[in-house]
């Protein structure tokens, strides 16, 4: 027996307002940019901090300065880990 789903009425107007609101809670989730400070993100990747001032030197993890304050995008400590190649 196939699942079914049910079938509402829908009117155009609320089609497209149910279809907007859904595109820009989605577009926050992939644009949301925490700022996050060194410890934060030296706790998200299980490093010290000597190591990660090392990994932003050699240019592996952005960072950003506000004043003497260094942050980082929180999506971008996750975009910097890269697959381990087993080849």
């Amino acid at each position: 027996m196939k699942p079914t789903t049910p079938l509402y009425a829908v009117s155009k107007d609320d089609l497209i307002n149910i279809v907007r609101e859904t595109i820009r809670e989605e577009l926050a989730n992939i644009y949301n940019d925490d700022i996050i400070t060194r410890n934060e993100a030296a706790d998200i990747l299980d490093i010290s901090l000597p190591t990660l001032n090392q990994w932003v030197k050699g240019g592996l993890i952005p960072a950003y300065k506000i004043g003497k304050c260094v942050r980082f995008k929180r999506h971008e400590i996750h975009q910097s880990l890269k697959p381990v190649d087993n080849a």
